[in-house]
């Protein structure tokens, strides 16, 4: 998905967020196709360490200087990323990461408050549904929209990419922008599924 064409002009020269980036592949990918910078965050430090640094290290990228990592939950992401990071980043990337019902409004909370307006796009690339936890792209996209709109915000989204083969789980990649609501427009944010 992010080798293609749009997707490579997009990334050069950009500031990259990977959210819960475990193997950090899509960020690391992303350094590859030349952003300026790519940060890394997942909740867990032993991932970061152990994983995400590592593969970074067998990638090359270890010391190209255009790299940061940081741990922990969503909710205080803000205040340990550096000063000037609201809505700065200009692609937000995210896999696997809503699976959980109490984490989604943290998720959707730290991409609205993080993704650059109007020309920042996130990509979030996911399950439609998680059995037995309830997570998924519906609960998901409910809490997006609802955040946005409290925010004076609309969600853009494209037509999501679906993925099934008919052996496991429907897959979506679901690639959205936020942009500014007028006061005259007091309509719900629009585009995406419902």
């Amino acid at each position: 998905f992010l080798d293609a064409p749009r997707w490579r002009s997009r990334i050069q020269g950009a500031r990259v967020l990977e959210l819960g980036c475990g193997h950090g592949l899509p960020g690391l990918l992303a350094l590859h196709h030349g952003a300026a910078a790519v940060h890394m965050q997942d909740y867990n430090e032993d991932v970061i360490c152990t994983t995400t640094m590592a593969n970074a290290r067998i990638g090359g990228y270890e010391d190209l200087g255009r790299m940061r990592f940081f741990c922990g939950d969503w909710g205080s992401l803000e205040d340990t990323l550096p000063v000037g990071s609201r809505a700065s980043y200009d692609l937000i990337l995210t896999a696997e990461t809503i699976y959980s019902l109490d984490a989604i409004p943290r998720l959707a909370r730290c991409i609205v408050s993080l993704l650059r307006p109007q020309s920042g796009m996130a990509i979030v690339a996911a399950k439609r549904y998680y059995f037995g936890v309830g997570g998924g792209f519906l609960a998901f996209n409910k809490a997006l929209r609802d955040e946005a709109h409290r925010s004076g915000m609309q969600v853009r989204a494209e037509e999501p990419v679906v993925i099934e083969d008919g052996r496991s789980n429907v897959r979506e990649i679901l690639a959205f922008s936020l942009q500014s609501r007028s006061s005259s427009d007091p309509s719900e944010p629009q585009g995406l599924l419902t």
